[in-house]
């Protein structure tokens, strides 16, 4: 199967005062609904030589509740963790087949997936997740899992870690359908890796970084 893996280039200083600038409207409409869980430092807190709290989401909406651009940008610079926060504000969630939508939610639930919409019944759709994965399914009975060329790419911390968590639930390798689970490979293109495939033919691919002598 052709290789789909696609390296991911995060920009450059997405921490400075230009870049949070673009990206203040949507982060104050993401973060509003959090604000009341946290105390607000002052201006004074946050202006250069007072005290911050390292939280990035505290920095953040302090920032933007700040009287003015102008003492926003005088504001320390953002603790470690606000680019992340700011880059998580955009994702992009794969859309897959299912030829039984209950067959495929008892399969990712062994692997600690969670259903994150509405019951299968209302829509004939599903949605799942484990931690900051999403992945959705619509209802495809004639799918054919033996000849559908539906992927995705998932990027974890350690793609070792989670293949060990897997391969002990037990994932047996099924000829009628090819599902199985492949283990992990390092890959020339630097991931390290290893492939999934459902019941429904959906090839799961996860990789981690290939880790270098001083990791």
């Amino acid at each position: 199967m052709a290789d789909r893996a696609a390296a991911i280039h995060h920009p450059a200083d997405l921490a400075s005062p230009r870049r949070i600038g673009a990206h203040l409207s949507f982060a104050k409409l993401a973060l509003f609904r959090s604000q009341s869980a946290f105390t607000l430092p002052s201006e004074r807190s946050i202006a250069p030589g007072g005290a911050v709290d390292p939280s990035p989401v505290r920095w953040l909406i302090a920032a933007l509740h700040l009287p003015s651009r102008r003492t926003r940008w005088k504001a320390l610079v953002p603790p470690t963790g606000v680019a992340t926060l700011l880059r998580v504000a955009e994702s992009a969630v794969p859309i897959l087949p299912s030829r039984n939508l209950d067959e495929t939610f008892e399969f990712y639930s062994r692997l600690g997936f969670q259903l994150q919409g509405a019951p299968i019944e209302k829509y004939r759709y599903l949605i799942i997740g484990r931690g900051s994965i999403e992945l959705h399914f619509w209802d495809a009975p004639d799918v054919d899992p033996l000849t559908t060329d539906a992927s995705c790419y998932i990027r974890v911390e350690d793609a070792d870690a989670l293949h060990r968590e897997w391969k002990e639930v037990g994932i047996q390798s099924d000829p009628a359908t090819g599902s199985r689970l492949m283990p992990p490979v390092d890959t020339d293109y630097g991931m390290r890796e290893f492939a999934l495939v459902d019941q429904s033919g959906n090839l799961v691919r996860v990789g981690s970084p290939l880790r270098t002598a001083a990791d």
